[in-house]
């Protein structure tokens, strides 16, 4: 009887309470281990992810990329880079994965999460899907329905895995307050830089909120580099004069916000 006892905490230990302990540890890895980061929110093809990590490699994707251009300025060494990027569409998913496997080479870590949209909470959502912008990789599939590519496409859905993103990263990314702390000054010399690249169809206006509810916009992000879609804005929404308040003083605020149209990066 006892060694019956004994067998099931080995087995309760093993299979149920080790694996959510070892993603705890790998989460933890990931804040001490990475250099820095770079989050693609809505990668559709992942020209995105190649322009930011292969930026130095004109042949490869638009040499007029808006983001090869930035990742020039910023300096980015990709190896020392954890990328994760975030598509939805499931059409692009063997792609994207095919990318993710050729990455690794390039990068300190690839990580793209496929049939998989970012928002203000964890789940399942729907992802609406644009069936009419074929030459642009189908760019205006959207979690909002009623956006005109969506309306034109007859509101055709798909179940996907919705992640809240201000609790993924911050899981990841360590408050740049925190590192004044001695504990963290003995793991690393200098913070990691984070950028985070959004192009998610409306629902930046839900991840926003909850970045700055978390404290996360302000005092985790380096650059954000953001599209808004206007068809999907909230009623009174207050992201815009919250934001211009923000980037009038550096103190308030040290992400650093770029906002441009980025389709012409495909």
């Amino acid at each position: 009887m006892l060694l019956c006892i004994l067998c099931w905490i080995a087995w309760r230990w093993l299979v149920i309470l080790q694996p959510a302990r070892l993603s705890s540890v790998m989460l933890e890895q990931d804040k001490w281990q990475c250099p820095n980061f770079y989050f693609d929110l809505g990668s559709n093809v992942g020209d995105s992810i190649v322009h930011f990590v292969l930026h130095n490699i004109t042949s490869v994707g638009s040499s007029s990329s808006a983001l090869r251009r930035f990742a020039n300025h910023l300096g980015v060494v990709s190896t020392e880079y954890c990328v994760y990027g975030f598509e939805g569409n499931p059409v692009f998913n063997d792609g994207l994965k095919k990318l993710e496997q050729l990455l690794q080479g390039y990068t300190k870590k690839t990580e793209i999460r496929t049939e998989t949209v970012v928002t203000d909470h964890d789940g399942t959502t729907q992802l609406y899907l644009d069936l009419v912008n074929a030459d642009h990789h189908f760019w205006g599939s959207s979690i909002h329905n009623g956006t005109r590519d969506v309306l034109k496409s007859g509101s055709q859905a798909v179940n996907v895995t919705a992640i809240d993103f201000a609790t993924f990263l911050k899981r990841r990314v360590m408050d740049k307050r925190e590192f004044k702390s001695a504990v963290h000054s003995r793991h690393r010399s200098s913070p990691p830089v984070v950028v985070v690249r959004m192009d998610i169809e409306g629902a930046e206006y839900r991840v926003l909120r909850r970045l700055f509810e978390e404290g996360l916009l302000c005092h985790s992000i380096d650059y954000l580099i953001v599209e808004f879609h206007e068809d999907s804005a909230p009623i009174n929404s207050s992201i815009a004069p919250v934001l211009a308040w923000l980037m009038e003083d550096k103190e308030r605020c040290q992400t650093k916000f770029i906002f441009q149209d980025i389709e012409n990066d495909y």
